[in-house]
């Protein structure tokens, strides 16, 4: 009366004699107990258990490969199972496809719940279920309810209806399981479960333009997994990312805040064919280790800070296809075995020169690469002419770019490039002297352009210039130069006459120093000394290669012009020259390419006119220049600033929209100015610390979605003190919890309850005093706060009509004609 073979490795069909001799058992209630479960049984539950239907059967199937009933004769035996047979049915007996539970059948404590995968009866777990619960802690630990799309999450059964979500078809053996997860740009925050990768059929995430943090501990668990972006996140290591699966061949992490030099756990991933680390900020070299990754078909590297030399095991990469290390800072000559790479089509290390380095010696011919069809080498130290051979073995068919710009290449460009049926030749801001005339028989080179404008195409001719170099619209044609330093022998010039990024950075100091009074500066230490390099100047740093990258010159006594050559700098990062008697234009300042950081209060600025062109400005502080009229709207195109300070001027009118535009920002300062008409929400900030509009008019209620966007658990701190806000503290702010917001004289009359439930705000006040630690009542004050903080209690005072007193005075009504200082008259109380 009792079978169990459980467990065992049992194949084929349930034979049709099977228990054929069995009794019903001669006392009641005895149960006869046949447990065949976790076996490879099947396809069909055969009709001669009916044989069986006497008898009280307790039977146990699941975890087996039955895919039917040979007929449902057997699912009303009422005997069975307890009699819930009688009950349920089939179900009682085995779950149907796509259906499972614990135990693989309908009992009294659980119905058989859907399961897209199960493919066989009575199936015990559900691998789309294991998926759906990562998919939930992937929701809930990144703000789901927050997300820009979230439709179908939590709501829809299936997760294959899930936004962002793609499953395998039905035809496929892993039907109803989750294949990739596609969420970019997404507005995820948080950090990401590594329950995601439990999901052993998932073969792609990609959570890229996310403010999300990945981690890797668990990554070996992801058997299957093919493709990983994680651009452009709030990633900071890659420790683990070596335990990829063989599968793993995909890796996109731009933008990451790693720093340091290139993780050594990316040279031990020797299965990956693409590698993406651009504008990483790394540092150091490329490790000569880069040879292990004898996979690898892509890498992009560009955009960071590497050093040294481009490493001779590159040319170990028999598959590489697309290199790039533009941007960087290398130096050195080309590796010759570079033309031994067959497969490769793309290279490109353009512009090593900006930030201090520069590839040296004769232009690589890569005369052996057949199928390389796309160069780019501008913007380097490269000498001597351009080869006979250049792309020796390349297709005459195939359409080329080679761009050689802005060395000092010379000679002549051959005749051995006009095999090439169409070519992008860019040779411009070299010292070439010719270029040879059947290249400008070829119609369809430079986009056709040379079927219309002949060799001038491809370059001015000598004593002519353009921006370009070349003729390329019938806009920009080759203009006389009539500078008489020009040199009459070199074509291809983009300026005429001295380019002042010819003049030393040297001299670029020593203009500072002359047009701004040095020698009554009151830190002026080893300036203008000829026995002591720039870069030991006082306020000047340097990198590593002698390049200008700070000038910290604030509160040091500068009086006069400031030289608009400073923005010629090539390196320069951070300008700091702060409460000093200098007038200061932004002409030019476009081409301070890589300036972060310009701190100018306390300065005299005429016009604003131009700082919109400093695009890559991280910070910009305009504090105290005495700038009048509406918020100027040239800053909204500096879309890279973190800090943004105007404060203590006269800015007038509404603030601008395109101010929650600015969705870098950690700290935006506008107090003690005259911005009038609503609050903005600020709904797009994510990062932001620091908020200040103090001191100014607007009115209104605070909006619902005021900062819908800032990290719950982050710390912000906002200040809106001294303006006419009005109406209730909405119960939407909820979301932060660790906010800290002055709202003191203003005209809030109320507090949504939900607030005052919030104990991590304004540095816990809120948990000791409830309400009255965001704002004291009406009929009541808080000395200097406007509120309880600490051991400081509201206190009474009948002359409060609105909450947040910080004095129990009688307020005059605060208007945009009042005068600064006076925003707030005080009459005494006489009584």
């Amino acid at each position: 009366h009792k079978l169990y073979l459980q467990d065992n490795m049992l194949s084929e069909n349930i034979p049709a004699d099977f228990l054929a001799s069995v009794r019903a058992p001669d006392e009641d209630g005895v149960l006869i107990r046949v447990n065949l479960d976790n076996n490879e049984l099947g396809d069909v539950v055969p009709d001669s258990l009916d044989n069986l239907e006497d008898l009280p059967l307790k039977i146990s199937l699941s975890g087996n490969r039955f895919t039917s009933f040979q007929s449902e004769s057997l699912c009303d035996n009422s005997n069975w199972q307890s009699g819930l047979v009688d009950d349920y049915g089939c179900k009682a007996i085995l779950c149907p496809k796509n259906f499972y539970s614990r135990y693989g059948r309908q009992t009294e404590s659980g119905d058989c719940d859907a399961c897209q995968s199960g493919t066989f009866l009575g199936q015990v777990s559900c691998l789309d279920q294991d998926d759906k619960r990562a998919l939930r802690f992937l929701y809930a630990g990144t703000g789901g309810d927050y997300w820009y799309n979230n439709e179908g999450w939590l709501e829809k059964e299936d997760v294959c209806a899930w936004f962002g979500i793609q499953c395998y078809e039905d035809s496929h053996e892993y039907a109803g399981r989750v294949k990739r997860i596609e969420l970019p740009d997404n507005r995820l925050i948080g950090r990401v479960p590594n329950e995601i990768y439990t999901m052993d059929v998932l073969t792609k995430i990609d959570l890229s333009w996310n403010r999300v943090e990945f981690q890797f501990s668990k990554l070996s668990d992801s058997s299957s997994l093919h493709i990983l972006n994680i651009g452009h996140t709030d990633t900071t290591s890659l420790d683990g990312i070596q335990e990829g699966n063989e599968f793993f061949k995909y890796f996109m992490a731009d933008r990451l805040a790693i720093d340091g030099t290139i993780p050594k756990e990316i040279y031990s991933n020797t299965n990956l064919k693409v590698i993406s680390l651009a504008n990483c900020g790394l540092t150091g070299t490329i490790g000569t280790e880069i040879g292990r990754l004898k996979n690898l078909e892509e890498l992009y590297m560009w955009g960071n800070n590497l050093r040294g030399t481009i490493p001779t095991e590159i040319a170990q990469l028999p598959n590489l296809r697309i290199v790039t290390f533009a941007k960087n800072q290398l130096i050195g000559t080309l590796p010759e075995g570079l033309q031994e790479l067959e497969n490769l089509k793309a290279f490109s290390i353009t512009d090593q020169v900006t930030k201090g380095g520069g590839l040296t010696g004769e232009l690589l011919p890569f005369q052996y690469n057949t199928d390389l069809n796309n160069v780019f080498l501008a913007k380097n130290k490269f000498e001597g002419s351009i080869p006979l051979t250049m792309l020796n073995s390349v297709d005459v068919k195939e359409t080329i770019i080679l761009d050689v710009s802005s060395n000092q290449v010379t000679g002549t460009v051959p005749g051995t490039l006009a095999k090439f049926d169409q070519m992008d030749l860019f040779v411009q801001d070299n010292m070439i002297s010719r270029v040879d005339q059947a290249l400008c028989n070829k119609r369809d080179w430079m986009y056709g352009g040379v079927e219309e404008w002949g060799c001038e195409a491809i370059l001015c001719p000598a004593k002519t210039y353009n921006e370009l170099g070349r003729v390329a619209f019938d806009s920009v044609m080759c203009h006389d130069c009539t500078d008489s330093s020009v040199s009459k022998k070199y074509i291809g010039q983009t300026q005429c006459g001295g380019k002042v990024a010819s003049k030393t950075e040297r001299q670029i100091l020593e203009t500072l120093y002359i047009s701004c009074g040095g020698k009554n500066w009151l830190h002026v230490e080893n300036w203008m000394s000829s026995g002591r390099h720039y870069c030991e100047w006082s306020g000047i740093s340097c990198d590593d290669a002698k390049s200008v990258v700070a000038i910290v010159l604030g509160s040091n006594g500068l009086k006069g012009k400031l030289p608009t050559d400073l923005y010629q700098l090539p390196n320069l990062k951070r300008l700091y020259l702060f409460d000093n008697d200098i007038t200061i234009s932004f002409d030019g300042i476009e081409n301070a390419k890589e300036l972060e950081s310009l701190v100018l209060d306390s300065t005299i600025i005429p016009s604003i006119e131009g700082i919109g062109n400093a695009r890559s400005l991280t910070e910009l502080n305009l504090r105290s220049i005495n700038y009048s009229g509406p918020m100027p709207d040239e800053i909204a195109n500096l879309n890279n600033l973190e800090k943004l300070t105007m404060s203590n001027n006269n800015i007038e009118g509404p603030l601008p929209n395109w101010l929650s535009k600015l969705n870098k920002l950690t700290a935006l300062m506008l107090e003690n100015n005259k911005f009038s008409g609503q609050l903005i929400a600020f709904e797009d900030y994510q990062h932001i610390s620091l908020l200040s509009l103090a001191n100014n008019y607007l009115s209104g209620p605070i909006p619902p979605l005021f900062l819908a966007q800032a990290y719950k658990d982050d710390k912000v701190f906002v200040d809106l003190s001294a303006n006419n806000l009005s109406g209730v503290l909405p119960k939407e702010l909820n979301r932060m919890n660790r906010l800290s917001i002055v709202l003191t004289n203003n005209k809030i009359s109320s507090i949504d309850p939900e607030l005052c439930k919030m104990m991590g705000w304004n540095d816990y006040d809120v948990q000791a005093h409830g309400c009255d630690g965001i704002l004291c009542p009406v009929g009541t004050y808080g000395d200097r706060k406007g509120r309880a903080s600490g051991n400081t209690e509201c206190v009474d005072c009948s002359k409060s009509k609105y909450m947040g007193y910080t004095e129990c005075i009688t307020r005059v009504e605060r208007s945009s004609g009042s005068s600064r200082g006076m925003a707030w008259s005080i009459v005494l109380a006489l009584s």
